[in-house]
Formats: structure tokens, C-alpha cells, sequence
């Protein structure tokens, strides 16, 4: 991690492991944090503008557009119908 906010963060965790004085017992513990801290809060719409945004560009195949719809599709929770209106 480096960069920024980032580098910011792991620097203060380490120093916190580094002193025995981390909360996290487990790697789970600490990649939850991780996720907290940097994951996007609402992935779900952000799935969803993604979706709606996705558009065939030159040199794409349609092996690689169907790949991404899929991707995003699992993350939206749109029934099958939602679904068939998006795949443009």
C-alpha cells in the first residue's frame, strides 16, 4: 500500500502490530477492516450504474462483454427481467 490514504493507514496499523496493541486476531479480522475502510459503501449501485454504463467498444469481443455483464450482473440483485432490459 502505498500512496496517500493508503500508505497513511498501513503505516498506523503496523506500528500498532508492531506494539502489540492490534485488535485483530485473525486475517479475517483484519481484511474486514481492510474492506471497511477502502471498499466502495454501496456496491451494489455501483454495479448497477456500471451495468447500465457498459457498452460494446471497438476491438471488444462479445466473449468479454458477456464476462463483464456477468460479473456486474451477480453484484446487482436484478431478477431475470431487470437483467434481459440491461444486456444491451
Amino acid at each position: 500500500m502505498h500512496g496517500r490514504t493508503a500508505q497513511v493507514w498501513a503505516a498506523n496499523e503496523t506500528n500498532v502490530v508492531l506494539a502489540n496493541t492490534s485488535t485483530f486476531t485473525t486475517l479475517a479480522e483484519l481484511l474486514a477492516c481492510i474492506e471497511r475502510t477502502f471498499g466502495d459503501p454501496d456496491w451494489e449501485r455501483m454495479a448497477h450504474a456500471q451495468l447500465h454504463a457498459q457498452k460494446m467498444t471497438p476491438g471488444m469481443t462479445a466473449d468479454k462483454y458477456t464476462a463483464k455483464f456477468k460479473m456486474l450482473a451477480a453484484r446487482t440483485g436484478f431478477n431475470e427481467a431487470a437483467l434481459e432490459d440491461a444486456f444491451i
